[in-house]
């Protein structure tokens, strides 16, 4: 790929080329493997909505130019329905239903967001009517869906061994095939698991003082359970979903959850990221490195003191980072291998500890996300060896602070380029 710039060559010039040359080889073959446009009713939902609700809600320009831009928008989107009933043809089953799902959202948006989120304007009658004039033919299209293109769609869902070892290699970034992957992940699993054992045998005399604590075999260890309240679940759930609800995402949990999506993982993570001046890595990110830093950030806080030695809160660490390495087994097996559901949800239950519902959520999610589930897995240990490295080279030199900006200094980028680009940025001045 020739270079965009004049003077000589540096490892720099070469990252960003590496970097762009991975993404245009991913969406041929994604291109050349997948016909989104014939098998994912999602992705044609994407237009019908997020065109209109991106310019009400991210555009900087004026409001009634915003306005007036999105009455335009509506009034193509009877082409693209059309264009999506042409299409579409023996889409899988699950991911058929998620769309069926999706455009009844699509038709909530038009007939109450969009005007909430429109408010007072001299263009809200003309927006009205525009609204109106659509959700006619969204109505038809949710008909077609659930009636004429659910009569074609096709059970076959699995992405088959092949196409999944190579769509993992480019969301990985690396050559690591899927079942060095899945060995090192069922590995991990068995580490973790027992020391889940461990923290829940010195916290049993808590929760249960005076019982024997449960026999110390395989169902044994699936007997102590504890619920925590939380906020409420939305009104219209019945008990059975309520009670799996508040099981999975209890007070724990979400601290837990919290450390993952907000500080100081998602949230730290992509401010740092919007600051890299590259548009080649504002534009080209890594979820291997997103999802990998978030889930690194949940262990590293409780070992530098955060929840003051809590065992609960360490537990829940633990299972959830479980979570992570279940999602890698979960991705490899739905998709390279003969898996049922029910298969899927006794392992997700049994071996991982998750509640029914979100076990349940989690298989339709395998279903029609293939190797994005690996990619937490894979990227904690990229970056949990990494830091091993590091701290062992440095020795009393090591300072987590500065490491973990060393880690973050350089956008979302592949967990390959990051060993170099962390020496590198660790041999400067702060």
């Amino acid at each position: 790929m020739p270079r965009m710039s004049e003077g000589p060559a540096t490892a720099e010039d070469g990252r960003f080329e590496a970097l762009f040359r991975d993404y245009l080889e991913k969406k041929i073959w994604m291109a050349e493997n997948f016909r989104e446009f014939e098998e994912d009713p999602r992705t044609w939902n994407e237009y019908l909505s997020g065109s209109v609700y991106q310019l009400l809600a991210q555009s900087p320009q004026p409001k009634e130019a915003n306005i007036r831009n999105a009455i335009a928008r509506i009034e193509l989107l009877p082409d693209v329905l059309a264009a999506a009933r042409e299409a579409l043809d023996r889409p899988p089953l699950p991911v058929l239903e998620t769309g069926i799902r999706q455009n009844r959202g699509v038709i909530a948006f038009y007939e109450k967001d969009l005007h909430e989120l429109a408010g007072d304007s001299a263009q809200r009658s003309a927006l009205k009517s525009a609204a109106e004039r659509l959700l006619v033919e969204l109505r038809k299209y949710q008909e077609y869906l659930e009636v004429d293109l659910r009569k074609r769609a096709s059970a076959d869902w699995r992405l088959g061994r092949e196409k999944f070892n190579r769509k993992l290699q480019f969301e990985l970034g690396a050559e690591s095939v899927a079942d060095e992957v899945l060995a090192e992940a069922e590995s991990e699993i068995a580490r973790v698991t027992n020391d889940m054992h461990v923290v829940a045998r010195q916290l049993w005399s808590r929760y249960f003082p005076g019982e024997p604590h449960p026999v110390d075999d395989t169902d044994g260890r699936h007997e102590a359970m504890t619920i925590y309240a939380i906020s409420p679940p939305p009104a219209d759930w019945h008990a059975e979903q309520v009670e799996s609800f508040l099981q999975e995402y209890n007070r724990h949990m979400l601290r837990i959850l919290t450390i993952h999506e907000a500080y100081p993982g998602h949230y730290v993570q992509l401010a740092y990221s919007n600051r890299e001046p590259s548009l080649v890595r504002r534009i080209i990110k890594s979820g291997v490195f997103i999802e990998g830093w978030a889930v690194y950030t949940e262990q590293m806080m409780l070992d530098q003191g955060y929840g003051q030695g809590d065992l609960g809160l360490r537990l829940t660490q633990l299972k959830f980072y479980l979570r992570a390495v279940a999602n890698a087994i979960l991705d490899h097996c739905m998709h390279c291998t003969d898996m049922s559901d029910e298969d899927a949800l006794q392992f997700l239950m049994n071996r991982a500890f998750q509640s029914e519902g979100e076990a349940r959520l989690k298989i339709i999610r395998a279903k029609q996300t293939s190797v994005q589930l690996s990619t937490y897995f894979v990227g904690r240990m990229a970056l949990y060896r990494l830091r091993q490295q590091v701290q062992r080279q440095m020795g009393d030199e090591f300072d987590l602070g500065r490491y973990h900006e060393s880690v973050l200094d350089h956008g979302s980028v592949p967990v390959r380029f990051l060993p170099e680009l962390v020496r590198a940025r660790l041999s400067g001045p702060r």
